[in-house]
């Protein structure tokens, strides 16, 4: 889901920034977005196809046209990139137009940086209608530690410390320490790591290049948000840590190769994980709850029948993995260069 994600946010940019062309004319936007896994070209297109007309009918119309007559014709070419970095550099230089990512690395660049803007904000939406509802959740993505299957063990250890983290409200703590604090401007304490004599070490790979939630200091030390969640969980597990920076991509390798024993990864939104618990019956009628006019529910069974929701809270990781519990949920969104 994170490619319809990107779709999603690319079509509110074309209708917010730019002039609403008629369907004769064609809008172009070149939009980079971190290497994705497990969704090919075709599925991606369908996604696309049923999601940005509930968009455009959910958008006010100028001048009075209609829905039909408003609506644009607008070609996404996507661009992958391995890091971050190497995304923001081609926007930079204008390869591209925009580049979608994670909401608190958009603030933090937005706020560090008055050469970028954000140019949507997914915790302004209103929420009061069908589509809203909708869009907020294909938004909302969790934040969650990825194993291969043999490391049950750990995983459940790793769940545990979580769940501990959250009841004591240490997460909620760390995301002010850590996330807001650096995207206002306050100095960032190093997240020093426990380093606990004879004891078992857990290999963590992280990408370095997506802060404030990950990113190599300038001494060459993991730091940020994630790795601070990983310090206090080698703690509260009494076993030492280990980073391995790797690239965006390299990261399901990494783990299967068994260089590292878990990675920091993005799972599935909510109304995918939401949905996995529940039977379509249970689906229509949660939807039917959001009070959708007719052309609302039109598109939301197109969507129902073109993707199993259900499954979707698997679709998003590689084969014989499993994954932790959240330690944090977060939007995604677009950002662009400023002219």
């Amino acid at each position: 889901m994170k490619r319809l994600v990107s779709l999603t946010l690319a079509l509110m940019l074309a209708l917010c920034a730019l002039a609403v062309p008629t369907m004769a004319e064609e809008v172009v936007v070149k939009e980079g977005v971190l290497t994705q896994l497990n969704w090919t070209d075709e599925e991606l297109e369908s996604a696309s196809n049923i999601v940005v007309p509930m968009l455009i009918l959910d958008a006010p119309q100028d001048g009075g046209e209609s829905e039909a007559e408003a609506q644009p014709a607008i070609k996404y070419d996507e661009v992958y990139y391995d890091t971050l970095d190497a995304m923001l550099m081609a926007l930079n230089v204008g390869d591209i137009d925009e580049i979608s990512i994670n909401y608190a690395t958009a603030r933090y660049l937005e706020a560090t940086n008055d050469n970028y803007a954000i140019m949507y904000r997914p915790d302004e939406l209103a929420n009061d209608t069908a589509i809203e509802q909708f869009i907020i959740s294909m938004l909302t993505y969790n934040y969650a530690f990825l194993l291969m299957e043999d490391h049950a063990d750990l995983r459940d250890a790793l769940n545990g410390a979580i769940a501990e983290m959250k009841a004591d409200g240490t997460l909620d703590e760390l995301v002010q320490t850590q996330i807001e604090a650096a995207i206002n401007g306050e100095e960032i304490a190093p997240v020093e790591m426990p380093s606990i004599e004879g004891a078992e070490t857990i290999r963590v790979a992280v990408t370095g290049s997506m802060p404030p939630l990950d990113y190599v200091a300038a001494d060459g030390t993991p730091a940020g948000f994630s790795t601070a969640v990983m310090a206090e969980i080698s703690r509260r597990l009494g076993k030492n840590v280990e980073f391995e920076v790797v690239d965006s991509v390299g990261r399901a390798t990494a783990l299967a190769s068994g260089t590292v024993d878990a990675v920091f990864w993005t799972i599935t939104n909510d109304i995918a994980q939401k949905a996995a618990d529940m039977s379509r019956e249970e689906r229509q009628e949660l939807s039917r709850s959001f009070n959708p006019t007719d052309e609302e529910k039109q598109y939301m069974k197109q969507f129902d029948a073109a993707f199993d929701v259900s499954t979707l809270s698997s679709q998003d990781k590689p084969e014989g993995t499993i994954v932790t519990d959240p330690y944090f949920s977060d939007y995604t969104t677009v950002v662009i260069k400023n002219s």
